[in-house]
């Protein structure tokens, strides 16, 4: 077995600072709200974080990679990369392990793609420390035993497809081609008996660094299945060998060290029989292949149209929540990228793929791929210039030189409201006190208690204690302890 991931000598709501994920520990909600016999919504009218007694700054070793990875863990360059998703005991089922806590995770760097982890049903110490390995059940590299990702990107960072000028072939316009990892795992609740293209769907970011511009970057959304309950999922069915199996089979990618170097030639995704199961493409007794047609890796959102012309940021760092808060046979599944657009697709029991919408001027009217669409309603408009007389309320994290980021939808059951937290990322300080020079991020939150109304959306308010000044000077090398909330 390989060394196990370690959470060394920190309180548990210090051990965001190593998985980013457990953003709700030592949170403090003061709820305002009546009770009566017909419930309304409540509110929330402060939140607040306990800073961490210890820091450990982690050195930026891929500062081209963004914020700084946390480096020699199980020979991943960090975890998480993307928003994280942790199932409890007994959820997936037909597993063999039964009492332990799964981590759905997005590793950094050469070794990028989801992993999952295991605490092998120890759960916290006496310390509040959990310790992590390789969930077994959840790779298939054991002969040799190869650790690593289970889903990631068919190509290898930095790498791009040979350009064939005399066939005329443009470089690979695949949307996921450099960069696929997970954001949100969900069940399908219209899909439990695990028909068609499984009853797994995740949220994933693709990047692809080759088409476009020189340097250009645009990320996008796609959907992936799974029909086996997340232990393996879908590949792109190209450069096989002579048996029908993948030259560069998980958890290795193209290195593209042959010429002419290729790649999938899909740019929305792999569906069916063009969509490998895991490392299976052609027919095998360990694995139903060719897969349902619905099965496979796919673009949901973005503006792929014009990813040619990309230099923007597009819908990186996506999130999804599953509303199926009042019930009904058919719940949405709602997507956030970027600078807190959102999309949503109504689940359909596995019989297609999911058809993505973006809320746009007061409706969920736009195609996903292509579309425009509105920020959450808090955002606009921006505040009016600075100026010396004029008060700006900081709080709404919407001054031109503040990002918002990172955004992610749950549902506080006590309250019914859904509850939006995000990153602002602020280049004038601290947004409750700005001192117009000091670069770094701190947490907001909202509420709404309707997702079909994107416009309602409550003015946002900082977590308190969430803000920190970014500890490294380098502009590629962000070094905030809360990245992915």
């Amino acid at each position: 077995m390989s060394p196990a991931i370690s959470l060394p000598g920190l309180r548990f709501h210090e051990a965001i600072e190593y998985l980013k994920v457990f953003i709700f520990a030592f949170v403090l909600i003061c709820i305002a709200g009546i009770a009566s016999a017909q419930p309304v919504p409540g509110s929330i009218t402060r939140m607040s974080v306990d800073r961490p007694r210890i820091v450990l700054a982690p050195t930026c070793e891929h500062p081209v990679y963004g914020q700084c990875p946390i480096n020699g863990v199980v020979g991943l360059a960090g975890i998480a990369d993307e928003h994280s998703t942790i199932f409890p005991p007994a959820y997936l089922p037909n597993r063999r392990t039964k009492d332990d806590y799964l981590f759905f995770l997005a590793a950094a760097g050469d070794g990028s793609g989801l992993v999952v982890l295991s605490d092998f049903g120890q759960g916290p110490d006496a310390n509040n420390q959990w310790t992590l390995d390789y969930a077994p059940e959840f790779d298939h590299y054991q002969n040799p035993p190869r650790y690593g990702p289970i889903f990631a990107e068919p190509m290898a960072h930095g790498t791009c497809p040979t350009v064939e000028p005399a066939m005329f072939l443009p470089k690979d316009p695949t949307f996921d081609l450099n960069y696929a990892d997970p954001g949100t795992v969900v069940k399908d609740p219209t899909n439990l008996a695990n028909a068609g293209p499984g009853g797994l769907i995740m949220i994933y970011e693709g990047t692809n660094t080759c088409f476009g511009l020189p340097f250009g970057f645009y990320a996008t959304m796609g959907v992936a299945t799974s029909n086996d309950w997340g232990q393996t999922w879908p590949g792109y069915r190209y450069l096989l060998d002579d048996s029908g199996d993948p030259l560069y089979p998980l958890p290795s990618k193209n290195p593209c060290n042959r010429f002419p170097c290729v790649g999938p030639q899909a740019p929305t995704g792999a569906l069916g029989g063009s969509a490998c199961v895991g490392n299976v493409c052609t027919w095998s007794s360990t694995a139903q292949w060719p897969p349902d047609g619905s099965y496979g890796r796919y673009l949901v959102v973005g503006k792929y149209d014009s990813i040619q012309n990309a230099t923007s940021k597009g819908y990186q760092a996506p999130s999804a929540f599953l509303d199926d808060v009042n019930g009904g046979p058919s719940p949405y599944l709602y997507a956030t990228g970027g600078s807190l657009s959102i999309a949503r697709a109504q689940l359909n029991g596995g019989t297609a793929p999911l058809s993505f919408h973006k809320w746009y001027a007061g409706s969920f009217s736009e195609p996903g791929i292509g579309g425009n669409d509105t920020p959450m309603s808090f955002l606009l408009p921006l505040p009016p210039p600075r100026g010396p007389f004029i008060l700006i309320p900081a709080q709404y994290c919407a001054d031109p030189e503040q990002e918002r980021t990172m955004g992610s939808i749950s549902y506080v059951e006590d309250l019914q409201v859904y509850l939006l937290t995000f990153v602002c990322i602020s280049k004038i300080g601290n947004p409750l006190n700005p001192d117009g020079t000091t670069p770094g991020a701190a947490w907001f939150y909202s509420t709404n208690s309707d997702l079909s109304h994107q416009d309602q959306w409550s003015a946002p308010q900082q977590i308190v204690g969430s803000w920190s000044a970014f500890k490294s000077n380098s502009a590629d090398c962000q070094d905030y302890q809360g990245w992915y909330p």
